[in-house]
């Protein structure tokens, strides 16, 4: 008798046991019947579901297929699965909880037989997988901008190139054509369409953050009054624009050309949004963000310009607008838009450490405002440069660039301003010519990545020759590429393709009539 007791004894903690584990346990257990019921279900399944508890599950799905389970095909594979090979192993769906929302779980279950094989019902366990599909969500996009930027990396350094010959002969021409004649009207329009074609690969390495953007004091306003021309062009006549400025100036600091990159997506899905025609209203003013603006955003309380876009055009539903900074995320037709606007605007905001607050209604229109926060020498005066006088010279330059159409450009706007120039095809080349006219050469231009010896190596092994040379360098290529080569803009002499002739031309003179030597350019 006294083993009969130990027996029926052993067997209660074995059942107190399991029922422990099973009320206890964090992934769902789930019974189901054939006819697609709960026969049970433990508090983490009802938990994973939304609901207060077991007995509620049961109570109140009669239908797992129709009320549970988001997708009726993805159902039905896992009923294939249970008749075809009796079990499911990390099957992953999306089901929908008590509140409506939808959630990934991964289950594992297999078929419980009776001593026949007959199918008695469905056991298994379920484990919610949502924050992993959101890492992995992550990652996954993590990867296409990683894509994204290795593409734009490569396309930047040919199309800078072709770029560079077409900005430079353009240059050449208003040079000498004089202001106010005819050439010089349809010159300015081809370099106009240049800068815009430049601005989309700028767009693509902002938007992939492959880019380093030096940064200086911008005055909004006056930024804005500069891009309103080319605004007006973008959306059409059929679409009035409107400007109101704030009567404070408003500093920020902010990479070149970059309110300009944020107006234009702004513009062209303000344009989009319009296609009977309507109006673009831009406003900035200066404003203090603090309380529960800035707790939403987890941001510094303090003084920030505020530019509002707005339109009113068609607007947009919540849906809509909660994915509209999602890269690729498009409304429109197959060819008649990338998805990436708007992401650039978000790209843009947040390098510069603002924030963008976006209102709209279906039909009645779309209101964008971005804030920045004011330089903290917002009051100073923000110098507005008049055009210099662009200086020449009689030194000799050592110009090395594998591309033969830059070089030729490169080298005729030298020549045309006094220098003398020793042209070199690639870093090798740069160092046969160096040795040949080594003590006369006064100035090396090196392109940064060339064939057999790219221009940091170029520039070591002649340093070495002459330490007093100087040199400034010239790439199409991104940021990441340039590091990766282990050459950084950090302090180095650095002309950006395209090229502006202007823009070489000066620093070229200010590094020639400098008297500090470049002997720690490169370690």
């Amino acid at each position: 008798m006294a083993e009969k007791g130990s027996v029926e004894e052993a067997l209660t903690q074995a059942e107190e046991k399991y029922r422990y584990i099973y009320e206890n346990a964090v992934e769902g257990i789930f019974q189901i019947s054939l006819d697609g019921r709960f026969i049970g279900a433990n508090p983490a399944l009802a938990r994973i579901h939304g609901f207060d508890s077991p007995d509620e599950l049961i109570r109140r799905v009669t239908n797992i297929g129709k009320q549970l389970f988001v997708s009726g095909k993805r159902r039905d594979e896992y009923l294939r699965l249970m008749e075809t090979e009796g079990f499911a192993r990390d099957f992953e769906v999306q089901v929908y909880c008590e509140d409506g929302s939808v959630q990934w779980v991964s289950l594992n279950a297999r078929v419980v037989r009776d001593k026949e094989g007959k199918a008695l019902y469905h056991e298994g366990i379920v484990e919610s997988v949502t924050e992993r599909k959101k890492l992995e969500a992550q990652l996954l996009h993590a990867q296409k901008m990683e894509s994204i930027g290795t593409l734009a990396g490569g396309v930047a350094h040919d199309f800078n190139n072709i770029l560079t010959t077409v900005m430079g002969y353009c240059s050449l021409i208003l040079m000498k054509a004089g202001p106010g004649t005819q050439t010089t009207s349809y010159v300015n329009q081809i370099m106009e369409a240049a800068d815009r074609a430049s601005a989309l690969t700028q767009n693509l390495l902002a938007f992939s953050r492959k880019q380093a953007m030096a940064t200086k004091p911008v005055d909004l306003n006056e930024a804005i009054k500069v891009v309103e021309k080319l605004l007006r062009r973008i959306i059409g006549e059929d679409i009035e624009l409107k400007t109101s400025f704030s009567q404070e100036r408003l500093v920020v600091v902010m990479g070149d050309g970059q309110i300009a990159q944020l107006l234009m997506n702004l513009a062209t899905n303000a344009r989009d949004a319009m296609p009977d025609g309507g109006s673009l209203s831009i406003k900035t003013e200066q404003v203090h963000l603090s309380g529960e603006f800035m707790k939403a955003y987890d941001g510094k309380e303090g003084a920030y310009a505020a530019i509002e876009v707005s339109d009113t055009g068609n607007g947009m539903d919540e849906r809509t607008k909660d994915q509209i900074f999602d890269p690729f995320f498009t409304t429109k037709e197959v060819g008649k838009g990338t998805g990436l606007g708007l992401s650039i605007v978000y790209g843009i905001v947040h390098q510069n450490k603002g924030y963008v607050n976006v209102t709209s209604q279906k039909g009645l229109g779309t209101t964008f405002t971005t804030y920045f926060p004011l330089a903290e020498s917002a009051d100073s005066t923000v110098s507005i440069q008049e055009k210099e006088e662009l200086k020449g010279g009689s030194e000799v330059i050592l110009v090395a660039e594998d591309n033969g159409d830059v070089r030729q450009i490169v080298t005729t706007v030298l020549r045309d301003f006094g220098y003398t120039v020793i042209e070199a095809v690639d870093g090798v080349d740069a160092v046969e010519k160096f040795n040949e006219n080594r003590e006369g050469i006064d100035l090396l231009l090196l392109d940064v990545i060339m064939p057999r010896k790219n221009g940091k190596e170029a520039y070591i092994e002649l340093k070495r020759i002459r330490p007093d040379i100087r040199a400034v360098f010239m790439s199409g290529y991104t940021g990441d590429i340039l590091s990766k080569k282990g050459i950084s803009r950090e302090g180095v002499p650095m002309i950006s393709k395209p090229i502006v002739i202007e823009k070489l031309l000066k620093q070229i003179r200010e590094l020639l009539d400098a008297r500090s030597s470049q002997l720690s350019l490169f370690p």
